[in-house]
């Protein structure tokens, strides 16, 4: 990304805590690690990506501000496995979902 340019960047917000992702990228400087098993052996490679993370449980306004501050042009979302299919009692957390999504 620094190669390229330009005043943008990326800003993660973890909607779920624990554990808190600010604390886990901020030391290592928002970066995170990839690793490439290969037979030749692992091959870490670290990728400067993030600029922040927000924790969003923790500071909601930050990201309601952050995404209704006028110099972003961009907002994406990802939706992982986890979210789905909501259930807030775990004893439910599989009675309900369709055979399509189950793995």
């Amino acid at each position: 990304m620094q190669k390229s340019g330009g005043d943008w960047g990326i800003v993660g917000v973890n909607l779920m805590t624990p554990p808190k992702q600010r604390e886990i990228f901020e030391p290592q400087g928002f970066a995170y690690t990839a690793v490439s098993l290969a037979p030749e052996g692992i091959e870490p490679q670290v990728i400067p990506v993030l600029n922040d993370v927000i924790d969003a449980p923790d500071d909601p306004e930050a990201v309601l501000s952050l995404m209704a501050d006028p110099k972003i042009k961009i907002v994406t979302s990802t939706v992982t496995e986890k979210g789905y299919c909501h259930f807030p009692r775990p004893a439910d957390s599989t009675a309900n979902i369709p055979s399509s999504l189950k793995t």
